[in-house]
């Protein structure tokens, strides 16, 4: 189905299936999130020194990639539900991400 047009009850459930979840990690965020999983799990992790492009970042250059508004803004329109669950599950990460 068109994201757009996706009934409520599956948003619901799909935030019911992430509360089951011991970790949930922030894509904005991922490198610092994997850093306090392996703190968590008593594991060392070998940083590669390479820096993320996090999801903040990458939204404007989205838009600018895109290069057209109505477009993006259909894509938006299309991602509701997406968008929706992200936003909220940020507040069950395991490291809660600032974003600037």
């Amino acid at each position: 189905c068109d994201g757009a047009d996706t009934p409520p009850h599956f948003l619901s459930s799909a935030k019911k299936l992430l509360e089951h979840f011991t970790y949930v990690l922030d894509a904005g965020c991922l490198e610092e999130g994997m850093e306090r999983l392996a703190e968590d799990l008593g594991i060392r992790i070998n940083p590669t020194g390479a820096k993320l492009r996090t999801y903040h970042d990458a939204d404007a250059l989205l838009e600018e990639e895109i290069n057209n508004p109505e477009r993006y803004r259909e894509l938006l329109q299309k991602n509701v539900p997406d968008i929706e669950l992200y936003e909220w599950s940020k507040s069950i990460a395991l490291v809660n991400c600032t974003y600037p």
